[in-house]
């Protein structure tokens, strides 16, 4: 039997939560960046020095408007990447056809107003056009490669769940990240998702031991 997509993640039209931002009100997962915010202020203290943020799955915009809250006015440019409405490719490892074709047009509009609803807020708050959405698969190589190797400071991947959808996150973006870059994984722990299994094997990959967590999310730094 195909599943509701909104009982199968236990979310209701909110996606998650519905959250304010400023005078503005955004639907979103999470909005908890705790390393991204360590990360900048120990890292980020010279404001002459061009930084580089990248961060997948954007979807209402709760992680990235906080991230925004931090670099505001500094010298710090910022990319979201997501497929948002253009669900062809199923949802973390599950097709299409997994769930229900109604919950699916529902989800693909909700997700729809999510990214209209981000575009107006940065039309009003990004004054130095620090922002930029790019509408597309953290998976295609056209999207890659507008970033040169070792070119990123810190990435924020909260992107296709799966294993495999993790996994090629971590294999296709580390070399853009700049020795000492920070690699952030959300949703590390949640045992819904392969986030975990996917991480895990990717550092015992390119023999990396020092990773931090702190149950949702997980965290290590470019050697």
């Amino acid at each position: 039997m195909k599943k509701n997509i909104f009982e199968y993640y236990n979310m209701d039209e909110n996606l998650g939560g519905l959250y304010p931002y400023r005078h503005h009100f955004i639907k979103s997962w999470s909005t908890d960046i705790p390393y991204i915010k360590k990360y900048i202020e120990e890292k980020f203290t010279d404001n002459q020095i061009e930084r580089t943020i990248v961060e997948i799955g954007v979807q209402g915009g709760g992680s990235l408007l906080k991230t925004f809250d931090l670099i505001e006015n500094e010298n710090v440019k910022l990319f979201g990447i997501d497929v948002w409405e253009n669900v062809g490719g199923g949802f973390n490892g599950h097709p299409l056809d997994f769930f229900t074709e109604e919950s699916i047009d529902t989800i693909g509009q909700l997700i729809k107003e999510c990214r209209t609803n981000l575009l107006d807020i940065l039309s009003i708050y990004d004054h130095k056009n620090q922002v930029e959405l790019i509408h597309g698969s953290s998976r295609d190589q056209n999207v890659i490669s507008r970033f040169d190797d070792g070119s990123l400071d810190l990435i924020y991947i909260d992107g296709d769940h799966s294993f495999q959808g993790c996994y090629l996150d971590l294999i296709n973006w580390f070399p853009k990240v700049k020795i000492g870059g920070c690699i952030i994984n959300d949703d590390y722990a949640d045992e819904r998702f392969k986030v975990k299994k996917a991480v895990d094997q990717f550092l015992e990959d390119i023999g990396h031991k020092d990773l931090f967590f702190n149950g949702w999310q997980s965290c290590f730094i470019k050697k």
